[in-house]
């Protein structure tokens, strides 16, 4: 289901995927998103800040790299 175009649903090829515009990007960074370990961090933010958050913050990401490495 997610390899289908959301507007027409005839399905994707990557090369003809391309980056959002800035504005929706922005609108898009505005959205509250959980932290995808919500079950071990429950922590909830806008969606800028999800990345810098598994970065330094979270608890289960931090661990689960350290675990990979």
């Amino acid at each position: 289901e997610k390899d289908f175009c959301p507007v027409d649903r005839l399905r994707l090829q990557l090369h003809q995927c391309r980056p959002s515009s800035l504005l929706v990007r922005n609108l898009l960074d505005k959205l509250n998103v959980m932290c995808p370990h919500y079950a071990e961090c429950q922590q909830q933010m806008q969606r800028c800040e999800l990345q810098p958050h598994l970065h330094n913050r979270c608890p289960v990401f931090r661990r689960l790299r350290e675990e990979a490495e």
